[in-house]
């Protein structure tokens, strides 16, 4: 991988987050202008508004300071951990579904919005699964061909699930069918990660792994806590794990590649 190339998909990503986060802004502004009442009394649309702008910030943020950091790295690991932390920016999104009840839309574009943020959720473990897979050592040079399968499975799945438009979330999108079956998945693919990570650290005799595996397990933990759960005593630890999770993951792959060869 080269860096002209790692540089071009990551600043796409970033374009992509700082388009999100201008359309939750104005968003977010228009609730509170024209719905201001209905949005302070419902603490429901309050806590999600607040997990948004946490995922857009830690998003941006991390996204940002991650490629700068690692700027003249092409290191797979850090280059998929990096798309999986822009990612989390599709998550802000939910918001749209919020203004779009509102103002009696048509549901049809809810759906779109639901299927946008599973795209997301999708993306991302694949890119962290991705990451755990050359960890253990796994050699294959068009980088490209991982990128374009995760974007491809991600788009195919969030798809063709079934949207029930007729039940929103406490996470404010619609219900989709075999939710619980495609979170047991991603689930699944997140603890591959992670084995495939302490793997790496016995095939390569090297302790970091094992800490980069942890800390890629605190930013799945944190990510589930914040993505599905609207209590504070869930969310505050959930951001603290995911802010956590990166940034050990990040601080290993230095010292990895830096010190440990």
């Amino acid at each position: 991988m080269t860096i002209a190339f790692r540089n071009t998909v990551l600043i796409l990503g970033i374009i992509i987050g700082f388009i999100i986060a201008i359309l939750f802004s104005y968003t977010l502004y228009r609730i509170l202008t024209e719905y201001g009442e209905f949005f302070w009394s419902d603490t429901g649309a309050v806590k999600n508004a607040a997990v948004s702008v946490a995922f857009i910030l830690v998003s941006l943020v991390a996204g940002v300071i991650l490629k700068s950091y690692f700027k003249k790295s092409t290191s797979v690991e850090i280059f998929f951990f990096i798309l999986f932390v822009l990612s989390l920016s599709f998550e802000a999104l939910r918001v749209e579904l919020l203004l779009l009840e509102l103002t009696n839309q048509p549901a049809y574009f809810g759906a779109i919005i639901t299927r946008i943020v599973f795209f997301g959720r999708i993306f991302r473990i694949l890119c962290l699964f991705t990451a755990g897979l050359f960890a253990t050592g796994f050699t294959y040079q068009k980088y490209e061909l991982f990128i374009g399968l995760a974007i491809l499975i991600a788009f195919t799945l969030a798809g063709t699930v079934a949207v029930d438009t007729s039940k929103m979330l406490n996470e404010l999108i619609y219900d989709v069918g075999n939710r619980f079956e495609v979170r047991v998945v991603l689930i699944g693919l997140s603890l591959a990660t992670v084995f495939n990570f302490v793997l790496g650290g016995i095939l390569h005799n090297n302790r970091d792994y094992l800490f980069i595996g942890t800390g890629a397990a605190c930013a799945v933990v944190g990510l589930e806590l914040l993505s599905h759960s609207l209590e504070p005593y869930l969310i505050v630890p959930g951001f603290v794990l995911l802010m956590g999770g990166i940034f050990l993951y990040s601080n290993r792959v230095h010292a990895l590649y830096m010190w440990g060869g």
